[in-house]
This record gives C-alpha cells, structure tokens and sequence, in this order.
C-alpha cells in the first residue's frame, strides 16, 4: 500500500513538471499577449516577481519573458546606463535554457519571437554604437552571438519573398528610382553585419545609406536619424524608392526601401538580421506589419 502511494506520488510530481514545462499555462499566455502589443516593461516587471513565486517558479515562461524583455529594455540608454551587466544575464539564462531538452522546446515553440528578437538586437547594435556607450557593443555582440548560434531562423517564414518586379509596368516612377531599385536588388543574399555599410555586409541603416549614395545623397547613419531628416510621405503616395520605417518600444528600429509600384501591395528590399539582403511584402508579415511607422523618402523630385 505504502509502495502504491509513493508511486502515485511520483505520477503527481512527474506530471506536474511535465506540465509545468511543456503546456500552454495561463501565466505563459498573458506575458506572451503582452509581449507582442510591445509592453516590454510590464513584461519585465511582471516576468521578474513569477520567477521567484513558489506557485511558479517551475515554469519556463516567466524566465524566458524576463529575459527577452531586459533585453528589450536595454535598448534604452539611460536604463542601459544603470544596468550595463543585465544583457549578459539575460543572455546567460537563455543559454540556460538551451541546454535542456524541455528549454529547447520552449525556445523552439518561440521562434517567431526569437526572429524578431534578433532583428531588434542588431538594430540595437547599431544604435549603440553610435552612442557614448560603444564601448559595449563588442561585448554584447559576442554574447547574442552565442546565443543565437545553432538556432535555426532561417526556417522561419516572415512573409513573401518574391523577387520579380517589371519595372517596365511602373507607370510615373522615373527612371532614377527604377535604377536605385535595380542597385539595391543586386545586392540580394549579402549577409547581414552589424555596422556594415557595403557588400561585405549590411545592417539596415548602413544598407539604405549605400543605395542612397548611388545617388549622390548622404544620409545619416542610423534609422532613427534617417526617419528624422527625411521628407515623410504619406501611405497612399508611396511609391519605388522611397524609405519605409518601422516603430519598436517608441523607437525607430528599423529601415528598408520600398521596391513596389504606387498603389500596388508595398514590398521592400532591406537588410534582414536572418536572411541577410532580401525581399518582402510587409502587409504578409506579421512581425513587420505590426511595427510599420512611416514612409520618408530623400528623392524629392526624382
């Protein structure tokens, strides 16, 4: 009898784990809501308390939520400031995780949000070492490297990637746009490289200044000051050559160019941290989609 109760004890306790690890748990689902609408405080905070609750520190959610979401908040520079040891933690139990079957899974079970997660940290990166805290950047990069090493984003499908544009349709597009677009698609399959500015490798900002040079024009160096001294232009009125800038935690994070005719579907060619060079239709993509900010452009009547 004795024996039978231990055994049923050990059922509860093996269950309860596996649960605890592998199913969808309330907790996990309203940090996960939040952290989609962009709530990376609220994540934080909240993530931070569950993961040392009795009733849940167990889980993986609350771990993997206050690690993503420090790393989210980093890009902050005066939280930076205060905290420059907390991305190195925050990456450090995320390879914690990597080394257990039930972490993996939940990594694996996550990878749309590592897609963007990584997205973000290169913009991250690039912002950060333009600032007076550059020092860091080697640091933090070698870290996220570690991190992402042997994740497999590429599988990961952020929209469409069709790459055929008859340029000969384009009706009111000058000729000047159609060949920075044509520049630019030459270009497709450079890998990504934060701070990269040629094509040995690109990251966003340092991709758009490139095409933009073909040009003649010189533009500042990161997105945020691109979206800034560009002439913004209005959705309906976007068309082949024109910038289009994306929105993360109130900050400007990211910046492609537009490839598309006017009033067709809007797809752009940018610097992705995943595939590298490469093509989209935002409106296929979630991750894009829910970030789109506004369109600027530097071609005024050209």
């Amino acid at each position: 009898m004795l024996s039978r109760m231990k055994q049923c004890v050990f059922v509860f306790v093996f269950s309860f784990l596996v649960n605890s690890t592998f199913a969808q748990h309330p907790i996990g689902d309203k940090l996960e809501q939040l952290y989609f609408q962009g709530h990376y405080g609220i994540v934080y905070r909240k993530s931070k308390k569950l993961r040392v609750k009795e009733e849940t520190k167990l889980l993986l959610a609350p771990t993997y939520y206050y690690a993503i979401s420090t790393l989210q908040k980093s890009a902050i520079n005066f939280w930076l400031k205060r905290n420059l040891d907390k991305p190195g933690q925050a990456i450090e139990l995320l390879n914690e995780m990597k080394k257990t079957v039930a972490g993996k899974q939940f990594l694996e079970s996550h990878i749309y949000e590592l897609y963007g997660l990584k997205q973000d940290l290169s913009n991250w990166l690039t912002e950060l070492n333009e600032s007076k805290l550059k020092k860091n950047v080697a640091g933090y990069s070698k870290l996220i490297d570690s991190f992402f090493a042997g994740i497999e984003l590429d599988n990961y499908v952020e929209g469409s990637y069709s790459n055929v544009e008859d340029y000969n349709s384009f009706k009111g597009v000058s000729k000047t746009r159609i060949d920075l677009a044509k520049f630019a698609k030459k270009q497709l399959g450079v890998k990504y490289v934060w701070g990269g500015e040629d094509p040995t490798g690109f990251d966003c900002s340092g991709f758009t200044q490139f095409i933009m040079k073909q040009e003649g024009l010189i533009l500042p160096r990161t997105a945020g000051d691109q979206y800034s001294k560009s002439t913004k232009v209005d959705a309906s009125f976007v068309q082949c050559g024109d910038l289009v800038f994306f929105k993360n935690d109130g900050r400007i994070s990211h910046v492609g160019m537009v490839i598309s005719n006017k009033g067709d579907a809007v797809k752009m060619i940018h610097a992705s941290s995943s595939l590298g060079i490469s093509v989209i239709e935002i409106n296929q993509s979630t991750y894009w989609k829910q970030r789109l900010f506004a369109y600027g452009t530097f071609l005024n009547n050209r």
